[in-house]
């Protein structure tokens, strides 16, 4: 696996990903106020991860273009992937909890926080030389971590439209 190939098709993903969320905003929602809110919420969570993806995917491309920072690209990415991601999910968590009143509001809620523990024990033992990790394997998989964040966004947006659709019949 080569990561210059890898790791723009992620970028590309990733930028479709924004582009479905200005898609669904620009469409709107027929549903009760409290779901537009959620669906709000959850477009934003599309497009911050589609952004965010878009930088980490492409940062580590850039590094590896710098012969001084090569030998240390994966480890500063991963270091980088291990800071954002419990700072991104905890400013989710507060910012769904000023919208609906609770943290954690489904069972996804407590699988994304638990997956992300280890994913972040990953990441840190790259950064760190800790262990016997392969760097650019742990690494995606942080991306894809974050990846999945997004599509299942995604998929919260189109089963809210298919419920308010038959409900409205």
């Amino acid at each position: 696996m080569n990561p210059s190939d890898i790791l723009p098709t992620i970028a590309e993903i990733s930028v479709a990903i924004v582009g479905f969320a200005g898609i669904s905003f620009a469409l709107g929602n027929q549903g009760a106020t409290n779901d537009k809110k959620m669906n709000l919420f959850r477009i934003r969570i599309m497009v911050e991860t589609g952004m965010l993806m878009t930088f980490l995917s492409l940062t580590p491309v850039l590094f590896l273009s710098i012969p001084t920072l090569e030998p240390f690209t994966w480890r500063l990415s991963s270091l980088m992937l291990a800071m954002l991601l419990p700072t991104y999910t905890f400013l989710s968590f507060h910012r769904q909890f000023r919208l609906i009143g609770k943290y954690i509001e489904s069972k996804l809620d407590y699988t994304v926080f638990l997956v992300q523990l280890p994913t972040i024990a990953l990441l840190l033992m790259v950064a760190f030389e800790w262990g016997d990790v392969p760097p650019f394997g742990t690494y995606l998989f942080g991306l894809f971590f974050w990846l999945g964040i997004s599509i299942l966004m995604f998929v919260r947006i189109i089963l809210d439209s298919i419920d308010v659709s038959q409900s409205g019949e």
